[in-house]
C-alpha cells in the first residue's frame, strides 16, 4: 500500500512529525514502538518528507543482509514513485548510488557510502536502533552529524542489556510505546504465558503443547544452541512420523546457507502442514508472520529485552482492524481466530510464573500513583502526561536529596539533562524501573564518578610532585573537597595510604 494511501496510526503520526520537527532543531532522534506496530512506515514516511524537503538521498541502516531484503520489499511498497535499492555484499549497489533515492544497507557499508556521496545525504535512520551505539555506527554517524546529516534511530527495546545508553547517539525521543501499548490501542494482539516442567519425552510433549495452544496457528520455537535446535526437530520429526504424518517442523540458525534458511522460512509461512520453526535467535528481530499464534522458549531466558524481542513475533493481528476506536479494534480482535497469542516456557525445573522475567514483560502496566504510594494500572495518556512526568521527577529527587546524591538548592533544567536525572524519570514513568533502583542507581554512578575524579587528581598530584607522601596528597585532596584535613588525619580511625 502506497505510503498516502496509508491511515497512519496515533503512534506512527506523533513519531513522524516529532521526528521532522526535531530535525529542525538539529536533534538526533529515538522512535520507540512495539514490534508489530508499523515501525517501516514510520521509517517510509520521514524519508519521504526528508527527501521532498532537501531533495537528497535518505540511507537505511540495517544489522542483517535478511532485515535489508524485508525492508527495501515495504519501503518500495510504501513509496513506488522513488528509487530503493540494496546496498550489500550480495547486491550491486555501488553501481546505483548516484540514481538512489533510497539505500537499504549494513553497518560495515556505512562509512563507505557516506564517502561516496559526501553533501548528497540529508538523513540515516538506524533501524532497530539500539544495535546504533556500537562502535561499528557511532564513529561514522558522529562524522556525518557534524557535516549536517539528520540521524534518526527506531526500536522496539531502547534499553540494552549492557546498560550503555542509547543517549549516546540520541537526544530526544519523538514516542515511546510498548507491547501493552499497542493492545491497549487494539493494535497489537495480548500475550498470554504458560509454563510448562516437561518430563523425560519432552520433546515430544511440546510438540503435542504447542499444536494445542497454536489452534491451527503457527509456533516459533526459540532454542539455547543450534546441538538443541537439531535435537528437537529431529524429535519433532520421530513423534510425526511415528504417527504417520507428514513433518510438521523446520529449522533456521546462523551456520546454514541463505538459500536453505529461505526455503525453510518459506516452507514455514506457506506450506500449511509445517506448524512449526526452530531457531537460535536467528527470527527475534524483523521477521513477521500474523498467523504465529505461539511463541516458545527452550532456555533459560537470559535477557528480558531478548526476550521481549522474540515476544513481540506473535503480537500481530490475522483481521484487518478497519475500526476507528481502540475498542472497536480490540473487539476486532477478540472476534478473530487469533484473539490472544502464547507465550510457552519450556524447563525442566520448578518455578514461580510471577517470579519469571517472562511475567514481567508482559505484565499490565501498573505504576506508583505519585503522591499516594499505591500501584494502579495508568493509562497511555496519563503514563505520557507532563503531570505524572513532573510528579514522578519530584519523588525521585526527593529520594536522591534523602540519599544526599542532591544537596544544596534546587536544580536547573540544564542540570537535570546534564546529571541524566530526566532520563532516569523518564525510565520512571514507563516503568522500566523504580524510584527506589533509580536513586541506588543513581547514587553508584555518583560514588564512582567521584571515586575516578579523586584518581585523577591523584595522579595528576604525583606527576607535578613525585616526592609527596601518601598523607600529603590525601591531605591535598581533602583540602580540595573542602574537608578539614587536620581533623580528619587526626581521628583514630584515619589510616594513612592511598589505594
Amino acid at each position: 500500500m502506497k505510503f498516502e494511501e496509508y491511515t497512519l496510526r496515533s503512534g506512527q503520526r506523533l513519531a513522524i512529525d516529532k521526528t521532522l520537527e526535531g530535525f529542525k532543531s538539529g536533534k538526533r532522534m529515538l522512535t520507540v514502538l512495539p514490534t508489530g506496530y508499523g515501525k517501516t512506515i514510520v521509517i517510509s514516511g520521514v524519508a519521504k518528507a526528508q527527501i521532498e524537503e532537501t531533495g537528497k538521498k535518505v540511507i537505511i541502516v540495517e544489522p542483517t543482509k535478511s532485515l535489508c531484503e524485508q525492508v527495501l520489499g515495504v519501503v518500495t511498497e510504501h513509496l513506488p514513485h522513488l528509487r530503493v535499492i540494496p546496498h550489500h555484499s550480495d547486491s550491486k549497489g555501488n553501481l546505483l548510488l548516484e540514481g538512489a533515492d533510497i539505500i537499504v544497507t549494513l553497518p560495515e557499508s556505512l562509512a563507505n557510502i557516506s564517502a561516496q556521496l559526501e553533501g548528497k545525504v540529508c538523513c540515516v535512520v538506524y533501524d532497530e536502533g539500539h544495535h546504533s551505539i556500537a562502535d561499528t555506527y557511532y564513529q561514522v554517524f558522529c562524522a556525518l552529524y557534524k557535516k549536517g546529516v539528520n540521524a534518526m534511530g527506531v526500536t522496539a527495546t531502547p534499553v540494552r542489556s549492557d546498560h550503555m545508553s542509547l543517549a549516546r547517539l540520541y537526544n530526544d525521543e519523538s514516542v515511546i510505546r510498548y507491547l501493552p501499548d499497542g493492545v491497549d490501542e487494539g493494535y497489537l494482539v495480548s500475550p498470554v504465558l504458560h509454563m510448562y516442567q516437561l518430563g523425560e519425552n519432552f520433546r515430544g510433549q511440546m510438540l503435542n503443547v504447542c499444536l494445542e495452544h497454536a489452534q491451527g496457528g503457527k509456533t516459533i520455537v526459540f532454542c539455547e544452541s543450534i546441538a538443541l535446535c537439531e535435537k528437537y526437530l529431529e524429535a519433532v520429526t520421530n513423534e510425526t512420523s511415528a504417527q504417520g504424518k507428514k513433518a510438521v517442523a523446520v529449522m533456521v540458525h546462523c551456520e546454514m546457507s541463505n538459500d536453505d534458511r529461505k526455503a525453510a522460512e518459506n516452507a514455514f509461512k506457506n506450506d500449511p502442514d509445517v506448524k512449526l520453526i526452530f531457531n537460535v535467535a536467528t527470527l527475534r528481530e524483523g521477521f513477521d508472520h500474523p498467523p504465529v499464534s505461539v511463541v516458545a522458549f527452550t532456555g533459560n531466558v537470559k535477557s528480558k529485552l531478548v526476550a521481549a524481542q522474540m515476544i513481540g513475533r506473535g503480537a500481530r493481528p490475522v483481521c484487518d482492524l478497519t475500526a476507528t476506536t481502540n475498542e472497536g479494534r480490540r473487539a476486532q480482535i477478540a472476534a478473530s481466530s487469533k484473539p490472544t497469542f502464547a507465550v510457552l516456557d519450556f524447563h525442566d525445573k520448578e518455578r514461580v510464573i510471577e517470579e519469571h522475567p517472562l511475567h514481567e514483560i508482559l505484565k499490565p502496566y501498573k505504576a506508583i500513583q505519585p503522591g499516594t504510594g499505591e500501584e494502579r494500572e495508568l493509562t497511555y495518556q496519563e503514563r505520557e502526561s507532563e503531570e505524572h512526568f513532573e510528579e514522578c521527577r519530584q519523588l525521585y529527587v526527593g529520594a536522591l536529596r534523602r540519599m544526599c546524591v542532591l544537596t544544596g538548592d534546587e536544580l536547573s533544567e540544564g542540570i537535570f539533562e546534564v546529571s541524566g536525572i530526566n532520563e532516569q524519570v523518564r525510565k520512571i514513568t514507563q516503568g522500566i524501573i523504580s524510584i527506589e533502583a533509580a536513586a541506588n542507581e543513581m547514587m553508584v554512578k555518583r560514588k564512582v564518578a567521584e571515586a575516578n575524579r579523586i584518581r585523577k587528581y591523584a595522579e595528576k598530584l604525583r606527576a607535578d610532585s613525585p616526592t609527596l607522601s601518601d598523607s600529603e596528597v590525601l591531605a591535598e585532596i581533602l583540602s580540595g573537597m573542602g574537608i578539614d584535613t587536620e581533623q580528619v588525619m587526626n581521628t583514630a580511625a584515619f589510616t594513612p595510604g592511598l589505594a
